[in-house]
């Protein structure tokens, strides 16, 4: 598990020693510091704080005062106090990337000095931010109405170590839980600091980025998410002097949690008081010393500080706008964004980093100029909208294309080839039956077909292939991923490939397109993937099929189109889930699938199909020797976890259990990730069309010749491939006694065991827990200490099923951008009719056109 600085935020709790922690930590002089006796001494920032006529240092009574919702100065209330459950402020915490504390720890005084100095003023304009997007406060009934504050409370408390001794540069900015607004004071609205926290971390980080670039003359390394670390410093620096992260990592790990709440409360679990016996001198040369270990020696930190500085040449909006906009852009995974993602998106084209107020201006530049569309108003709660023409356009015509291409007599087979195919497989259901007959007999040219898990679409699409086949009709199939479209090629003999192929491809079919395409697994294509499959279709006359589950895994680009679609056509729908082999179990699967959680809860409760243990480590060990026994007899049996991390962890425990019942040969192939021995259940991670191979085939090594690093393995359907040393040292060849549900979409096991976790989500658990043909089971770290029913039900009280509904009650799916739009008040309508869906084009196509200057009123103000 990797954990990036960024930044956190807490909720303090109130009461008598609201606050301690920070004021405890300081030192009492200004040679106390110094000697390494504590931490420097708070600040007040803020507008806030200017109205309590605080300023300066913090002083422990004032701060006092202030955590327990009192003025500092004549100790009136500022709030209404909750009790025991009384918030006394926020802890917003800045962290400097690691490269950056190393700098700050190792460096000599002028280092140290601007690092601290760049590290302070990259603080106070990200707070400056969440003061200007953040300081609300509510008035009316119930608090309904949000009304803007004069500014936030602010205490800021620099510190230079971790717990665990390293160096690490971070500053907590505590905000009070007040506000004043009009003339008066009540408790902070928090929303907006929550809303707004991923986006002051971004700023702040591209401010440090900034300042450090102009004072030092570093250059760094790839922006991700937010973050970068300065180039030069060894990778082997940043880990050693991560100790900190590995045991929070290390407790996340034991606890089988992952979410941030659980990361924070990992850090006070393992926190120990920080030890300011040893003077920051001494402190300092072991620091280095270390450091020169890892190979930053101080002639190599010369290297990484004294480039020449030269005054970047600021980036123009117009030069990067269109990466922003474009397809690697904010629209990236979503089609509709808000004023925080475009911010966010800015940061990340600042590689050697910029001012917060450039960032917000070019934000609001572009937000205003022909690069966007917004779709709908700032409500109060939720900021304004927007997408990108393109997005827009792409979406537009895939809805308009499918509704003109209704009944166009696209693709129709013969009556008696459709006839001859239904005869020739009498146990299709009569759902399939009437799917075959639409799909091959109503001609139109867009088709959604919407099958759930397990309902048997691939052979009623291999029966309208026979049917198109006698026709004289040709079809081609293709899926997001290489297995999707070898199976459905292998299923059905329509030839498949990827789409990514296909797109490749597509010129090929100028000649002799194919009269159908059947797109599979579709709901987890992107909209624009569907929009180029769509226009080709259109262009050359061909059916498009759209087969797939909008209950299942979404798409990881932007999506919503497949949904989008189902809804504007009308789906052709299969319901009958003929792959669990129970009837309760088909019932239960399905009424998962429709959301009634509490159902299939109590379905797969009074069948001993929901497994809970008080600890993470037990919990595991339970799945494992589940999986052991279902296993060893040669039943297809898959441990399905959600992150990768615990996918590694239990293919580790399940390959001891195989080494231990004597299960694998005794000569292993060793790689930098892992081994492998004959007996060894195997997934592939790679296409590799030398050994025919495509990512997500699963099989067992057969054989295997430890001196050139070969092996053979044996897919389900008996085919050997071999395996050369170069694949498996790239660690493209991974254990598959466990693995994600991502891997398994679409397949099927005997058994599925499935990994609870705190970052599932609706689709994911559906997709999850129905894969199997005989038994699945659900394995929950679920502590009824941890939950409390509610007053009134505990008699019937099961800690696990409700932690269980809590996990599978988020759904990710995704929406169109054309569903946020707010109609006559778009400043940018979409393009509908033929004409404009033209001139749209032609003024893309124009736009894209390199130019070296761009007038700058054709960019807004």
């Amino acid at each position: 598990m990797r954990l990036r600085s960024v930044l956190s935020l807490a909720k303090l709790a109130g009461g008598l020693d609201a606050g301690r922690y920070y004021t405890d930590a300081v030192a009492r002089g200004r040679e106390d510091y110094y000697a390494g006796a504590g931490e420097a001494k708070g600040r007040w920032a803020g507008v806030g704080s200017g109205w309590l006529a605080l300023s300066g240092e913090v002083e422990e009574g004032d701060f006092g005062q202030l955590m327990r919702g009192l003025g500092p100065r004549d100790g009136r209330p500022l709030r209404q106090s909750q009790g025991p459950g009384d918030t006394a402020g926020f802890d917003v915490t800045f962290s400097a990337p690691k490269s950056v504390s190393v700098l700050y720890g190792v460096g000599d005084e002028e280092t140290v000095a601007a690092v601290r100095e760049a590290h302070d003023v990259a603080v106070g304009q990200a707070l400056g931010y969440l003061e200007r997007e953040a300081a609300y406060t509510r008035r009316g009934k119930a608090g309904r109405l949000r009304v803007k504050a004069d500014g936030l409370v602010i205490a800021t408390f620099r510190h230079r170590t971790s717990r665990a001794g390293d160096p690490q540069l971070h500053t907590h900015a505590v905000v009070a839980n007040t506000a004043r607004a009009d003339g008066r004071w009540s408790a902070l609205d928090a929303r907006g600091l929550y809303r707004q926290q991923k986006t002051a971390g971004y700023l702040y980080k591209a401010a440090l980025r900034y300042e450090l670039s102009r004072s030092l003359g570093v250059s760094w390394g790839p922006v991700e998410k937010g973050s970068a670390e300065i180039t030069g410093v060894p990778t082997g620096v940043l880990e050693h002097f991560s100790r900190r992260r590995r045991e929070i990592v290390e407790y996340l790990a034991e606890e089988g949690r992952c979410s941030p709440a659980a990361a924070e409360i990992a850090a006070l679990e393992t926190r120990k008081r920080k030890d300011y016996a040893v003077p920051v001198d001494r402190m300092r040369e072991r620091w280095r010393a270390r450091a020169a270990e890892h190979g930053l020696s101080a002639r190599a930190l010369g290297r990484v500080r004294d480039r020449p500085w030269r005054e970047r040449i600021p980036i123009d909006l117009h030069l990067a706008a269109p990466t922003v906009a474009g397809v690697t852009g904010v629209t990236r995974e979503h089609a509709s964004f808000d004023r925080r993602d475009a911010i966010r998106a800015w940061c990340e084209q600042h590689a050697q980093g910029a001012t917060v107020e450039r960032i917000e201006e070019l934000t609001d530049r572009w937000l205003a100029s022909r690069y966007t569309v917004k779709l709908s108003d700032d409500d109060g709660l939720r900021g304004a909208r927007y997408s990108t023409p393109q997005m827009l356009r792409a979406e537009t015509e895939l809805l308009t294309d499918a509704r003109e291409r209704t009944t166009t007599a696209v693709a129709v087979a013969d009556a008696s080839a459709v006839d001859a195919a239904l005869a020739e497989r009498p146990e299709l259901t009569s759902e399939q039956q009437y799917l075959v007959r639409a799909l091959t007999t109503a001609g139109d040219g867009v088709h959604v077909v919407r099958a759930p898990a397990g309902t048997g679409k691939t052979y009623a699409l291999e029966a309208a292939h026979a049917a198109w086949k006698h026709s004289g009709l040709r079809t081609q199939g293709c899926a997001l991923s290489a297995r999707a479209a070898r199976e459905l090629q292998e299923q059905t003999a329509i030839p498949s490939q990827t789409i990514h192929q296909l797109r490749a491809d597509i010129s090929q079919y100028v000649d002799t397109p194919p009269d159908v395409l059947i797109v599979d697994e579709a709901g987890m294509v992107g909209t624009r993937d569907l929009h180029a499959l769509s226009s080709h279709a259109r262009e050359h006359r061909i059916k498009l099929v759209l087969v797939g589950d909008d209950r299942q895994l979404p798409e990881i680009e932007a999506g919503g189109a497949y949904h989008a679609l189902a809804r504007q056509q009308g789906a052709l729908q299969l319901s009958e889930v003929k792959r669990q082999r129970e009837a309760w179990d088909r019932e239960a699967v399905t009424q998962l699938r429709d959301g009634d959680r509490d159902a299939w809860a109590t379905a797969y409760r009074e069948h001993d199909r929901i497994v809970s243990e008080p600890t993470a480590g037990r919990l595991r060990a339970r799945l494992v020797a589940d999986w052991w026994q279902t296993s060893k007899d040669g039943s297809d049996t898959v441990m399905i976890a959600h992150r990768r991390a615990d996918v590694a962890d239990l293919n580790q425990r399940a390959r001891r259990r195989m080494r231990d019942q004597g299960r694998l040969g005794p000569v292993e192939i060793h790689t930098p990730q892992r081994s492998f021995a004959q007996g060894d259940q195997v997934i592939c991670r790679r296409n590799e069309r030398q050994f025919d191979l495509v990512n997500g085939t699963r099989g067992e090594v057969t054989a295997l010749d430890a001196p050139t690093g070969r092996l053979t393995i044996t897919d389900p359907n008996g085919h050997e491939h071999n395996v050369d040393r170069r694949y498996l040292d790239a660690g493209h060849l991974d254990h598959a006694y466990a693995t994600t549900a991502h891997a398994l979409q679409g397949a099927t096991v005997d058994h599925a065991l499935v990994l609870g976790s705190e970052d599932l989500y609706q689709q994911w658990g559906y997709t999850a827990l129905s894969r199997h043909r005989h038994s699945a089971r659900f394995y929950l770290h679920a502590d009824a200490q941890d939950i409390r029913p509610l007053p009134g039900l505990e008699r019937d009280y099961d800690p696990a099923a409700e932690h269980l509904n809590n996990l599978l009650s988020r759904g990710r799916g995704k929406a169109l951008a054309l569903d946020e739009r707010v109609g006559p008040n778009d400043r940018h309508p979409a393009p509908r009719t033929e004409s404009e869906l033209t001139a749209a084009r032609e003024a893309e196509q124009r736009a894209q056109r390199p130019r070296r200057e761009l007038p700058q009123s054709d960019l807004g103000p």
